[in-house]
């Protein structure tokens, strides 16, 4: 007599069982003014084919920016879905994500937004420094798909100790951020850092170079001038190599200064990778003295 009821029970709980949710692979973060991509794989019976629906809502902003149905699925088949996410105004520290699979149960998951920043090369103009001096900086921010990434990015110096002393923001203009930071009078001394990351991401990823901060003296160098004729009688070539006694050139500048009573002549100088080149007019009987400035 209750042969039916014990059947239909039997069926509805393999009905149950049977439910489940689609496997679906899902970035960390999506990225603004981007490409972003998820994997779906429909789990279910291969001899049917089922419809997909996906639904991306930002959150923040309470929009829609992607809703699509996708149909004649083959269960256990990937299949990738693309869609655009916006920026600016548009755009949502938080995005909520729904896929839904005909007769199976819905998938969903809350995802960050962030700025579409593959990696931020930072380099500075030397390796060590003493207290007081400028540290420049250039950075380049490349976008995932390798393009210039024209958003703010945050720089923060950062001494020994981790603390974030100073930060700034600045954006690329067609071309590589040029900043700097001025080291403090008194400080650690030891290995300080700058540290980058574009506004408005908050997964901390972040991008830095280090640099060391010493109270050091630099050595005696060496000066060597020639002078070489040219064609021209009032016209002469002076060539300055500066170099310290281990063989590195001097960074600087130089000033050659030709004078004569009751005249005066012009110098012009100019600064090469491993040596510097000054080029002056003068008449006879004159003065000349060479001023190396680092």
């Amino acid at each position: 007599m209750h042969e039916p009821l014990v059947a239909l029970l039997l069926v509805a709980a393999l009905f149950v069982v049977s439910k489940q949710q689609p496997l679906v692979v899902v970035p960390a973060s999506f990225r603004w003014n981007a490409s972003n991509e998820i994997l779906i794989t429909p789990l279910g019976s291969v001899n049917h084919l089922v419809d997909v629906h996906v639904q991306v809502i930002a959150i923040d902003v309470a929009k829609t920016i992607y809703r699509q149905n996708l149909q004649a699925k083959i269960p256990g088949s990937t299949f990738t879905v693309t869609f655009d996410v916006p920026g600016g105004k548009s755009q949502s520290r938080k995005y909520h994500l729904i896929v839904g699979v005909q007769n199976d149960e819905k998938f969903e998951v809350n995802v960050t937004g962030r700025p579409n920043v593959r990696r931020i090369h930072l380099t500075t103009d030397k390796v060590v420094y003493r207290p007081t001096e400028n540290v420049h900086i250039r950075a380049l921010p490349i976008t995932e798909v390798g393009t210039l990434y024209s958003g703010q990015v945050e720089f923060s110096l950062v001494n020994p100790d981790g603390f974030e002393l100073v930060k700034k923001a600045k954006r690329a203009e067609r071309r590589f951020i040029a900043t700097e930071f001025r080291l403090p009078e008194h400080l650690n001394f030891g290995e300080w850092e700058v540290v980058a990351r574009a506004v408005g991401d908050s997964s901390r990823n972040t991008f830095s170079t280090s640099f060391d901060v010493q109270d050091y003296v630099l050595p005696p160098f060496r000066v060597l001038v020639t002078v070489k004729e040219t064609d021209r009688w009032d016209l002469q070539l002076i060539t300055v190599v500066a170099r310290y006694p281990h063989g590195t050139a001097v960074s600087g500048n130089m000033v050659v200064r030709c004078e004569q009573i009751g005249h005066s002549s012009s110098a012009q100088s100019s600064q090469a990778e491993d040596h510097l080149i000054a080029q002056s007019e003068f008449g006879m009987g004159i003065r000349a003295s060479l001023i190396v400035i680092r």
